[in-house]
């Protein structure tokens, strides 16, 4: 007996693809380096809060994965992430939050300091 893959059915002409961000904290000030696929911008948004801005519209998250990497801590962070203006006229926005012990808090400015996402999305047919 063979195994099949189920795969979601999905409206035609609509594409998934894979964004990327890649940003270095500068403590409390925006960060000023910044890499990505489909990546606008990043803003420090408040204590431990980022805002990265994506160049398209129209986008609904499947899947956001975040990842962390600090130079030498031995706190535990917990990245989340909340996603806005979901297949929307206006281009997808993540809002990145760095919690040490359940608290946000910013993360110093170091070469091997880095935050980093992987979203899955897909074109919403509502905005398109």
């Amino acid at each position: 007996m063979s195994r099949q893959k189920t795969v979601p059915v999905r409206g035609v002409g609509v594409q998934i693809k894979q964004l990327y961000c890649r940003f270095r904290p500068d403590t409390a000030s925006d960060p000023s380096t910044i890499y990505g696929q489909g990546v606008l911008d990043v803003t420090h948004l408040t204590t431990g809060r980022w805002t990265v801005s994506f160049n398209e519209a129209a986008l609904r998250c499947l899947a956001i994965i975040p990842g962390v990497e600090v130079s030498t801590s031995s706190n535990d962070y917990a990245i989340t992430c909340t996603p806005s203006n979901e297949g929307t006229t206006t281009p997808l926005s993540i809002v990145v939050t760095n919690n040490v012990g359940g608290t946000p808090t910013d993360i110093a400015s170091h070469t091997q300091n880095w935050i980093s996402l992987v979203v899955v999305v897909e074109e919403s047919s509502a905005a398109v």
